[in-house]
Formats: structure tokens, C-alpha cells, sequence
């Protein structure tokens, strides 16, 4: 961005535009004096992400030294990071992580207070007195910290780890060995899920199998969202739940439809899958093929009629998240099923055209314009302002949609293309 004249700058996130915690990193460039986020894991130019840290290019550096090395944390990269950026209470949690990692509790505990008192509640520093009372063999002290960590961050799948090892610890195995099997409903990956599926199996040989519905249940997820269609049919014939829901609601056709296995979606729903169940937070099979655009899948689901218009507890529709992020298919197919192309009260007014049109997606804005849509509605941008499509195309420098945009206009008889000063809009004729 910088070699192109726009000023930029790397960003810390603590907070998704979800809300969602997350450690995560984006960049935040600054357009006639307004700050978009713009993020390439969210595919979005100006995500309203909740909470961030902007980094100077000082604080960058010591951002990227207290990263993982090879897996592993380099002790003295975290020291020099320390010193370039001493305030930083994630820093600080990483220097710590990497004394424990090296056998310094001692050091690890001094530092891992001062990220306390620049940053007091931190839920990774539960996390990290968790892991280290575990090293310790103090279970009680685990699972208290372990508990803290879940009450404040429920979605971080490695605690469930800690817990499952307290517990194991304190004689609860039953108890420990559902903590590990939500650690991989989590979709924990590489060595600290063997760790939880060695842990499982030890817990079975010492107390007996479980083969109960929640056990079940766990199975049939894990499969899916592995692919293993041969597994899942296995379960399915032997009286799996085609319909059986995580703690979170959701079910296996909504994993396999996110994943992209449409074998798996065809197996469910040919078992019986209910494709308009509702999870937590309104989501829906429709809703999680959408988001990454798996057209073939939202075909199926379509065919088996399901609902086009169902909406998140956020308000987004399957067809406002395909227009976002330019998945000019999944669009089509939407719109051809009688979609709804306006905005609900729950998404800020943000409706396809305009996502499309902040995005930069013109196939998607050309499909929208010709089914239609509203040129005028105006969503809310990251910075809390009011646009329209075309105000926030032309503000973003997307030429091509400003075009599309002004064409449409043209063509339906609308006010004349116009020009951006300050928040207003004046028309060219003046």
C-alpha cells in the first residue's frame, strides 16, 4: 500500500467485527482522512472489526519477533521485542509462553503479571496459570483457571486440553474425557488433538467405552468435518441422528456444508437432514455454504427446499454474505430462488449491492443491478458513516462498479451520477 502512496499500518485485533475474541492481524490504511480495516482472512475492505491496536512500524517489528519461530518461541527474539514494545500486554503473553515453553516459570510469573497489570482479565492469562498449575500437578489450581479461561473466552478450543488434564488429574475421567472430545468438536487440529484422542482412548481402556447419544454425536461431526464419507454412512446406517446437534446447535449438514462435502450434504439429506435447523446465533446450512461459495452445495440445499432467506441473529442472509465476498455464482443461484435483495434492521443496513459494491465484486454488482435491486439504500461503513452503493464505490476507487452503477442509473431514470465532497453528495450538474 505504501509503494502506491496510501498510508498504511499494520493492526493488532482483539475482537472480530463478530465480536467474536481472536488473535488475529490486518492493516488499517487511511482514505481522505477516514481509517478503513481492510482484512484478506474476512475478504473485506473496511470490516468494522470491534476492537484493535493500530502498530507503528516500531511496534510491528516487535510484533512479528514475538511470533512463533518453527513452531517453537525464541526466548531472546521475545526479550528484544519486549524492550522495542514494553506496553503491549499480547507481547507480554507471548514472552511469557515462550519462558514457560523453556523450563522459566520463575520469569514466566513476572512477566505474565505485568501483562496482568497492563491489561487486567485477559483470558489467555488464565490459560497460561492453567497450563502451568498443570505442569505442577496442581489440579485444583487447573481447574480453576481452566474454568476462568472457558467463562471469558468459551470458544478457545486448547483450554478444553487443560481442562481435560485437571480433571483426568482430580479422578473425573468421564468429565475429562467430554472436555477433550470439545476440544476436537472444536476443530483442533495437529498435535494437541492426538494428544486429546490418545487421552480419550486411554480414559476408554481404563473406564470402558462410552456409547451414548453425546459420544455419538461428537463421532458423526468429527467424520464429517473430516470428509470421511464412508464413516458417516457407517454411523448413519447404524442409527446416527442425521439431525443431531453440537452444544452449539449446530449439525452435520451444516459442517459438511462449509467444508464443501457434497457427497456427505447428499448422504444427509437423503438420511433425513433437516437443512432449516437453526444454531446458535441463527446460523444455518444455507448460511454455511454461502460464506465460502460452495455453488453445488447451495444447489442441493436449494433443491431440497430449503429456506433462501433465513437469517443470523446478525441479520446476514445467505445471498448478503455470497455478495460480499463476490461468489458471482452462489449470487445467481440465489437470486433465481427469489432471495430478498433488501437489508433487515439487524445488519446495519447493509444490503448485496452495497457489501458487493464496497467489496469490489462487479460481476456480483452487475448480477444485483439486473435483478433490480435498490441503488439508493445506504449501509454504514467502518468509520459509522451512512453510503450508498455508488457513494461507497466511488470513496474506495472501485472504477468499474462506479461505472455499472452510474450506467443503471442512466438507464432507470435515477438522479445523475454525482461526486463525493466531505460526507455529501453534489450532483454534477451542480
Amino acid at each position: 500500500a505504501r509503494d502506491v502512496g496510501i498510508n498504511a499500518f499494520y493492526v493488532h485485533l482483539g475482537r472480530d467485527y463478530r465480536g467474536k475474541l481472536v488473535f488475529h492481524d490486518c492493516a488499517i490504511v487511511f482514505v481522505d482522512e477516514k481509517a478503513l480495516l481492510v482484512d484478506p482472512a474476512y475478504r473485506w475492505f473496511g470490516v468494522p472489526h470491534q476492537e484493535f491496536t493500530v502498530l507503528d512500524d516500531v511496534q510491528t517489528v516487535a510484533h512479528q519477533l514475538f511470533q512463533h519461530t518453527a513452531g517453537e518461541r525464541n526466548v531472546a527474539k521475545c526479550w528484544l521485542a519486549a524492550r522495542l514494545h514494553p506496553d503491549f500486554a499480547w507481547g507480554q503473553m507471548c514472552l511469557a509462553g515462550a519462558l514457560v515453553d523453556n523450563d522459566q516459570p520463575r520469569e514466566a510469573i513476572k512477566v505474565l503479571e505485568n501483562a496482568e497489570r497492563l491489561e487486567p482479565g485477559r483470558w489467555d492469562a488464565h490459560r497460561l496459570r492453567g497450563f502451568m498449575a498443570a505442569k505442577d500437578e496442581d489440579w485444583n489450581a487447573a481447574l480453576t483457571h481452566a474454568n476462568k479461561t472457558l467463562e471469558l473466552n468459551p470458544e478457545d478450543d486448547r483450554t478444553y486440553i487443560i481442562l481435560g488434564v485437571a480433571l483426568a488429574g482430580l479422578g473425573r475421567e468421564e468429565e475429562a474425557r467430554e472436555a477433550y472430545r470439545t476440544c476436537l468438536r472444536h476443530g483442533l487440529e495437529g498435535g494437541m488433538a492426538d494428544h486429546a484422542r490418545r487421552a480419550i482412548a486411554q480414559i476408554n481402556e481404563r473406564i470402558g467405552a462410552e456409547s451414548g447419544e453425546g459420544f455419538e454425536t461428537a463421532a458423526l461431526m468429527v467424520a464429517t468435518k473430516a470428509g470421511r464419507i464412508e464413516a458417516v454412512r457407517q454411523m448413519l446406517a447404524g442409527g446416527a441422528d442425521a439431525n443431531a446437534q453440537e452444544a452449539s446447535g449446530a449439525t452435520a449438514l451444516m459442517i459438511a456444508a462449509h467444508e464443501g462435502h457434497l457427497d456427505i450434504v447428499e448422504l444427509l439429506l437423503s438420511s433425513g437432514a433437516d437443512a432449516d435447523i437453526i444454531c446458535t446465533g441463527g446460523g444455518t446450512a444455507m448460511l454455511a455454504a454461502a460464506d465460502p461459495g460452495h455453488a453445488p452445495i447451495i444447489k442441493r440445499l436449494l433443491a431440497n427446499g430449503a429456506k433462501v432467506n433465513g437469517s443470523s441473529s446478525m441479520g446476514l442472509t445467505p445471498l448478503l454474505l455470497a455478495s460480499q465476498n463476490g461468489h458471482t455464482e452462489v449470487v445467481k443461484l440465489l437470486l433465481e430462488a427469489g432471495a430478498h435483495t433488501d437489508s433487515s434492521e439487524k445488519s446495519q443496513g447493509l444490503t448485496p449491492l452495497y457489501v458487493a459494491s464496497q467489496n469490489g465484486h462487479a460481476e456480483v454488482v452487475k448480477l444485483l443491478l439486473d435483478a433490480g435491486v435498490d441503488m439508493n439504500a445506504k449501509g454504514i461503513s467502518s468509520e459509522g458513516l451512512a453510503f450508498t452503493p455508488l457513494e461507497i464505490a466511488r470513496k474506495l476507487g472501485h472504477e468499474k462498479i462506479v461505472e455499472l452503477l452510474q450506467s443503471a442509473q442512466r438507464k432507470r431514470g435515477s438522479r445523475p451520477a454525482g461526486k463525493i465532497e466531505g460526507n455529501n453528495f453534489i450532483d454534477d450538474d451542480g
